[in-house]
């Protein structure tokens, strides 16, 4: 790479793009195994290359991967129980690596643009290659290998939540500590992510952007599954016990929050239903793999009585969801 000096960057000219040839991937594996140093690294799980360019040249190359297992500062900003970090994990990334090219490192603002860059797109990244969007991204800055705190994350939005206590691997002593940083990608990625169903956002339903197919979505960070089948109960089944296959309350339940995280329609709500995991249809009291087909959620809610289902979740809506002053 040609050298540059701070007066010939223009920093709206860089580019930012996923690296996706095997031929471009080992490039950047050998630039990170050379120059960065901590060396390249296995990555774990999904993983998504990138690399930023100026004017066509490489500058700078970045590895996002698999989120850690545990780290008790992201579950208690994120709200997380164990349960929901073990499941949920799946919608956070890891920048394990990123590194600036040397003649380029004393750019101001440099690196900090290339990591906006990448936080803006990734997500959308994440759902086109692995059919799921990202909500968060975190790193680790090791200080004995920076030198300064992790400054072009902060300038670049990410939250320095503290100095981890290190890890330790099998057969080998606990690594020092670092300094983790972790940066909500929406607005409300914490409440989609501690949310008792799966919330809009992690379905695709909205966008990280803020797009959506439905006029409204509500707060799912709200939801009680328990206290929503309670109300229920005064609905009664109108169903003869003779091929029954999904008990009533389960099945009612499941296609509300369905509709709650903005699936309305009836094919909607049978992808939404088949999509989520297994673990939370449990939760709503559906057992097994099997799922609702379209025409099954159709004839099942046309036969509830539509008087009762509109009384009962009107109850039910505004004492989740009260209505604020003003509106």
């Amino acid at each position: 790479m040609k050298k540059s000096t701070a007066h010939e960057i223009d920093l709206d000219e860089i580019k930012v793009r996923p690296v996706t040839s095997p031929h471009d991937i080992d490039d950047v594996e050998t630039i990170l195994s050379r120059r960065h140093p901590l060396g390249s690294r296995k990555a774990q799980g999904r993983r998504m290359y990138y690399v930023a360019t100026y004017k066509g040249a490489w500058i700078g190359v970045l590895l996002f991967d698999s989120a850690v297992e545990r780290n008790r500062m992201r579950e208690s900003k994120i709200g997380w129980s164990g349960e929901q970090c073990k499941e949920r994990r799946q919608y956070v990334a890891n920048n394990s690596r990123f590194l600036v090219g040397e003649q380029y490192r004393n750019i101001p603002n440099l690196a900090s643009k290339i990591l906006s860059l990448t936080t803006a797109r990734i997500s959308a990244d994440w759902m086109r290659r692995y059919g799921s969007p990202l909500l968060g991204v975190e790193t680790y800055v090791d200080p004995s290998h920076n030198d300064n705190d992790g400054t072009c994350y902060t300038a670049a939005g990410w939250e320095r939540l503290g100095m981890s206590t290190g890890y330790v691997a099998f057969g080998a002593e606990r690594t020092h500590g670092k300094w983790y940083f972790l940066k909500a990608l929406h607005e409300r990625s914490y409440e989609a992510l501690r949310s008792d169903i799966p919330h809009a956002l992690m379905t695709g339903v909205k966008e990280v952007s803020g797009e959506s197919n439905n006029n409204f979505v509500f707060d799912a960070a709200k939801f009680d599954i328990k206290e929503l089948q309670k109300a229920l109960s005064a609905i009664d089944d109108p169903r003869t016990a003779h091929g029954v296959r999904y008990r009533f309350a389960p099945l009612l339940s499941l296609c509300i929050a369905a509709a709650i995280s903005g699936h309305t329609q009836y094919r909607q709500i049978a992808d939404w239903i088949r999509a989520i995991p297994v673990a939370d249809r449990n939760r709503f009291g559906l057992r097994g793999a099997r799922t609702p087909a379209e025409n099954t959620i159709a004839r099942f809610m046309k036969s509830i009585d539509p008087t009762q289902l509109s009384t009962t979740l009107t109850g039910w809506l505004q004492k989740t969801y009260p209505r604020r002053d003003g509106y």
